[in-house]
């Protein structure tokens, strides 16, 4: 979903002004977390992911818009850094994903990762939020 986005924004086909994206963005991961916490909404996780991955795809985006690149040169960026996070999550999902599965049963992944992890993110994501929407 962010590749969509991404692309959209970055081609400038679609323009959204950084502080409300960004704003949104702090907001998405403060509502995901909070959504571990005390699920607020019950709908497939693989539909939250393609709404907020729609929405990261601008905050990716802003990133590329601001360099000063002709069209071709703005298509390969656009394409290098789609690949580059692609294969970051594809990455970040071999090392962690693995560990998770090894420590879910555990009281230190229940209290520690899940329950502390979702406490810390919603309180930067919202410290975040507030930066951005009010700066």
């Amino acid at each position: 979903a962010h590749s969509i986005t991404l692309s959209l924004a970055a081609l400038q086909v679609v323009s959204i002004p950084a502080q409300i994206i960004e704003s949104i963005i702090a907001l998405s991961i403060a509502f995901a977390a909070l959504n571990n916490l005390v699920p607020l909404l019950r709908v497939r996780a693989v539909y939250l992911a393609f709404i907020f991955g729609l929405i990261h795809g601008f905050g990716f985006a802003n990133v590329l818009v601001d360099l000063p690149l002709a069209t071709s040169a703005r298509v390969l960026a656009l394409l290098s850094f789609n690949i580059g996070i692609e294969l970051g999550q594809l990455v970040f999902i071999a090392v962690v994903f693995p560990l998770a599965l090894l420590l879910r049963h555990t009281q230190f992944y229940k209290w520690a990762i899940f329950y502390l992890g979702s406490l810390i993110s919603i309180i930067i994501a919202l410290w975040w939020f507030f930066e951005r929407a009010f700066s």
